[in-house]
């Protein structure tokens, strides 16, 4: 294969990190960076856990019910929590060290770094496995579909370890980026219709993302002061 395409999947990520960058309030880019890198080396520990996980709890699939029952193992119990959790590391390891995660507004932008390293890297592994043209697709919805699962943990470490939120919010929010992270999974392998319904799925919580983020930038923001 030409390596020239593993190139412009990797661009690609980092474009949507530049793109994002743009929300970011204390952070420096050099801090982006390095939450896009440990995503990137935690996605393939990501691919090996979820390997090793699905060839000992998934079941002999002897019938239909079977093989829905573990879809549901593989998408919710076994790849989205392994995948959240990694990313989640791989943003809050550079976030402590660089003391970066002050407001919630900032802990989300680090978070969407993490994910995107992480989308980099998995899209170039589905490049390679699958070829290009049945992998374009999750240049936008790989990508933005991290990037929003990601952001519900990000909001919560910012919000816990910055506004002295309650720490059960960040499990939940961990739970939650799960089960969004599992759902679309799960519409994927249902053919055409369940792929249509992912793509919706995605850009609707990329929406959410977007005005999320925009909100907690301006709530992160001090008021201007009139002038006299």
């Amino acid at each position: 294969m030409n390596m020239i395409y593993p190139f412009l999947y990797l661009v690609s990520s980092l474009l949507f990190l530049l793109l994002f960058s743009k929300w970011k309030k204390n952070i420096t880019f050099t801090s982006l960076l390095s939450a896009f890198g440990l995503g990137m080396l935690f996605a393939p520990l990501a691919g090996v856990l979820n390997t090793f996980l699905s060839s000992h709890y998934l079941l002999p699939e002897a019938s239909f019910f079977d093989m829905q029952l573990n879809k549901i193992i593989l998408y919710f119990l076994i790849v989205s929590p392994v995948e959240e959790i990694l990313k989640f590391f791989a943003m809050l390891l550079p976030g402590l060290r660089n003391s970066s995660l002050r407001t919630t507004s900032d802990s989300m932008i680090l978070g969407v770094a993490a994910a995107l390293g992480f989308a980099a890297i998995e899209n170039i592994f589905y490049l390679l496995f699958y070829g290009v043209s049945a992998t374009i697709p999750r240049l936008m919805l790989g990508n933005l579909g991290h990037a929003a699962y990601s952001s519900f943990w990000a909001y919560a470490a910012g919000a816990v370890l910055a506004e002295g939120a309650p720490v059960p919010l960040l499990a939940f929010s961990l739970i939650l980026s799960m089960l969004l992270h599992g759902l679309y999974n799960l519409l994927l392998s249902f053919s055409i219709p369940g792929v249509i319904f992912a793509m919706m799925f995605s850009l609707l919580l990329y929406a959410f993302f977007i005005r999320f983020i925009a909100q907690e930038k301006k709530r992160n923001s001090p008021p201007h002061k009139s002038k006299k």
